[in-house]
């Protein structure tokens, strides 16, 4: 328990100004729910006195009805302004981490589960904090008030009343205790559940190809029983907690009901007195079964606590203290690798390379180029060849060695300009639900028409976009649904020459391709070459066949580098490879 009210409160460091907004929502609260007593005690007054005007009665009539409109209008204001600036600043809060934390820390990452604690884990925090927990509080107060009204009429009633509560308390820590765990599995099970659905939907013609729907329409209902027992028993257990809080609380008010007559009989309290109190009885339990509620509302908020500060905690796997500054206007630049040894950081660590690292997937790397020349980098698959290309981007730290552009160790740039100065041209190109001329000009922002068309053209995208029915304002699918894998690819590089950085890596970027797109590609990756130092990592034969240098990896080593006859004769590995490839 102490765990949880540790996680709460370090949540609240993170809500800027969130003590005030929080004591005025649970004050406008306590407004609201005092609202109708305020009204029955004037009542009452005005039933009992014979002093007061007519003109008075109804101008204080008339004053109670507006305040009656103003208080939950104040209340619902205050709150709605904490829950929207709760959301605004948890979200922000997390997509500025993710943003630090990206590329690296999220490559094995399932992104539905980030997509639902930035979404439906943080709108549980917003309503716990924006309108859960001042309820909370504005409970504890009116508690305190009501106690103090009992006491004002006799001291038994309070002592009955402090009875009741204590044995609500007594019985609702009970159940907690038993159903410890339960909320957060619960919400842990429902955040897998959507997680499931959303990756269901994005890949859904994978399935239909695959005929795989039914496995995962087994995996979806095997989570979704799993759901169901679990929210079947946390229901339960919390339905019964609540027949016994309501059957104590009959009882307290039965008990405070003949005490209350019981004094009255032998003159201690008037007959005003026991109307004030018979009509004040409705209200008593209501803050404490508010208080009890929230409070178990808290188990189940405290999974969606956890995940938010598990993300917002979490380390990047580099750190952005570089000041050394390389201009992008440079007419030549030199890329090296220098005795690069690394190994993936180990599970657990967040991507931190402080903690250590695993067995090291690449070891003695050494690779120079500069603008001009284009390497391919050649091996099996799983040799690190991706890897390899990650780290000159500095996805993660290295394990020793350097990587330099002209003589800089890029440790000692800032990301964002080391990033400036490469551009990669994936296999699988992600593109937005957008225009394809604002997916184009992610790449360039501010860019002009002429620009825009002149790179795509370089490209060999302008013919085929021209003949969409609305061109360049053609709203495209997320990860450019509607398209071919040529089209896709020619798009990309289209942002390649947009982004104009002068090292080029072509991640695989002619794979799976028919000839003539492939020939288009190869006409716009010749462009693209010119004039920039350029690492190109493929399989294709047709690719290695006509490259000027290739450099051969195997086992996290680079064992052969050459053009591609004097690899058949110098490598045996490599002479594997390409009989494989040609079989």
């Amino acid at each position: 328990m102490k765990e949880k009210f540790k996680a709460l409160w370090e949540m609240t460091k993170y809500l800027s100004n969130f003590p005030f907004w929080l004591a005025l929502s649970a004050f406008g609260e306590v407004l609201v729910e005092l609202f109708p007593l305020a009204i029955l005690q004037l009542f009452l007054y005005f039933s009992w006195s014979a002093s007061s005007s007519p003109l008075l009665r109804v101008v204080v009539c008339i004053s109670l009805i507006l305040a009656g409109g103003i208080f939950p209008y104040f209340s619902a204001v205050v709150s709605h302004e904490v829950a929207y600036q709760i959301l605004n600043r948890l979200r922000g809060l997390c997509y500025i981490k993710l943003d630090e934390l990206a590329p690296a820390a999220l490559v094995d990452e399932q992104s539905t589960i980030l997509t639902n604690i930035v979404m439906n884990d943080v709108t549980d925090l917003e309503l716990f904090y924006a309108h859960t927990l001042p309820e909370f509080l504005a409970a504890m107060v009116l508690i305190c008030i009501y106690f103090g009204y009992l006491f004002s009429i006799h001291w038994s009633l309070a002592l009955i009343a402090f009875c009741v509560f204590g044995s609500l308390i007594y019985f609702h820590t009970l159940f907690l205790r038993r159903n410890m765990g339960n909320g957060e599995k619960l919400s842990s099970v429902a955040s897998r559940q959507s997680a499931l659905v959303q990756d269901s939907v994005q890949g859904l013609r994978d399935l239909l190809s695959y005929k795989a729907e039914r496995k995962f329409l087994r995996k979806f209902q095997l989570n979704a029983r799993e759901q169901e027992k679990t929210t079947a028993s946390y229901t339960l257990r919390s339905q019964l907690v609540v027949n016994i809080r309501s059957t104590l609380a009959r009882l307290g008010q039965i008990a405070m009901l003949v005490i209350v007559f019981v004094l009255f009989k032998e003159n201690h309290l008037s007959q005003h007195k026991i109307i004030e109190f018979f009509c004040f009885s409705f209200f008593l339990f209501r803050p404490v079964n508010s208080f009890l509620d929230h409070a178990r509302n808290y188990d189940y908020t405290f999974g969606s606590v956890i995940r938010v500060l598990e993300l917002l905690k979490r380390k990047p796997s580099v750190k952005d203290e570089g000041q050394c500054k390389i201009c992008k206007k440079h007419a030549t630049f030199q890329l090296e690798l220098k005795d690069v040894t690394f190994g993936y950081p180990q599970e657990g660590t967040g991507g931190a390379v402080e903690f250590g690292h695993n067995e090291a997937l690449l070891r003695g790397i050494n690779l120079s180029l500069q603008t001009g020349e284009t390497l391919v980098v050649a091996g099996a698959s799983g040799s690190g060849k991706t890897t390899l290309a990650r780290l000159i981007q500095r996805f993660w730290e290295l394990n020793s060695g350097k990587i330099t552009i002209n003589g800089v160790n890029i440790k000692d740039l800032p990301l964002e300009d080391l990033r400036n100065l490469i551009t990669v041209v994936p296999q699988n190109c992600f593109f937005f639900c957008d225009t394809i001329r604002n997916n184009l000009l992610l790449a360039a922002p501010g860019s002009n028409d002429e620009k825009l068309f002149d790179a795509a053209k370089k490209a060999n995208a302008h013919a085929f976009i021209s003949e969409l029915q609305q061109g360049y304002d053609t709203v495209i699918g997320t990860r450019g649904y509607g398209l071919s894998s040529g089209q896709k690819q020619r798009l990309a590089l289209t942002q390649a020459f947009l982004k104009d950085s002068p090292i080029l890596i072509l991640d695989e970027a002619s794979a799976n391709l028919d000839a003539q797109n492939e020939r288009l590609i190869q006409e716009a990756l010749n462009k693209a070459k010119s004039g920039r130092a350029c690492i190109i990592i493929a399989h294709r034969l047709s690719t290695l066949k006509t490259a000027e240098r290739i450099a051969y990896l195997s086992q996290g080593k680079i064992i052969a580098e050459g053009k591609h006859t004097q690899l058949i004769n110098k490598s045996k590995e490599y002479s594997t490879l390409i009989a494989e490839y040609e079989s």
